[in-house]
């Protein structure tokens, strides 16, 4: 097991968020978390990432505790995080972005250089624009920076929190393809995200959280098949 969140309990601002939460993520799987706004997706990614901390449970990354963490510590144990609206630094090159997501290593040059060269092979547009600033790309091609600077410290797990949000289906498409990729090449991936249908056929195992809590889990075949999902999450 490479991730295995235990009876985990997160309160922000006064308000009780997660409510014993339990969620595995395995060496080489696509896990999906599905919900609606507000039930705690996003919270979760955070928390596991290191930038909330639960007020109770255990978050065990390929066997150390992590709930104490802060998110530079989480990151050099392998977990990277492509957050929700993508987070980018607008004012700064891609190359400068992507550089940003090296910083656990950040003086071997050379190390660099060859996941600088992994990241524009996945994205040649990237590569053909390095040095724009990231603030004149479409939104596609921001997350396909965001991505790309989450690849960078070579994460043996990539978190990604709403891949699709207001992306042409087009774009959407190729981002799910590159996903599949990533997760053929080696990478777990743990993924939020409202395109159910999309997420579900790539999907190894899938979590539905309600109001804060896991109500339902599952293979993404049995989901995409459950009448509770199909009406609620994908209007079928």
């Amino acid at each position: 097991m490479l991730l295995n969140v235990n009876d985990l309990n997160v309160s922000l601002g006064g308000l009780h968020i997660l409510h014993d939460v339990n969620l595995t993520v395995n060496e080489k799987e696509i896990v999906v978390v599905i919900g609606a706004n507000g039930a705690g997706k996003s919270t979760l990614m955070r928390t596991i990432s290191g930038l909330s901390h639960p007020t109770s449970g255990s978050i065990c990354f390929q066997g150390k505790q992590l709930e104490k963490m802060p998110p530079n510590l989480v990151a050099a144990q392998g977990i990277s995080m492509v957050p929700e609206g993508r987070m980018l630094f607008y004012d700064m090159t891609v190359l400068e972005n992507l550089e940003m997501g090296a910083t656990v290593y950040h003086k071997d040059k050379a190390r660099i250089k060859k996941n600088l060269d992994y990241v524009f092979s996945l994205f040649p547009v990237l590569y053909d624009h390095q040095d724009r600033k990231a603030s004149t790309f479409s939104g596609g091609e921001q997350q396909m920076i965001s991505i790309g600077r989450g690849l960078m410290s070579e994460p043996k797990l990539l978190m990604i929190d709403e891949l699709s949000l207001g992306l042409a289906q087009k774009v959407i498409d190729m981002l799910f393809k590159i996903v599949k990729q990533l997760n053929e090449n080696g990478i777990s991936i743990l993924m939020v995200e409202q395109n159910v249908k999309q997420a579900l056929r790539i999907a190894d195992r899938a979590y539905v959280i309600d109001n804060g809590s896991i109500t339902m889990s599952g293979t993404g075949e049995e989901l995409i098949n459950n009448d509770y999902v199909r009406k609620a999450y994908m209007g079928l």
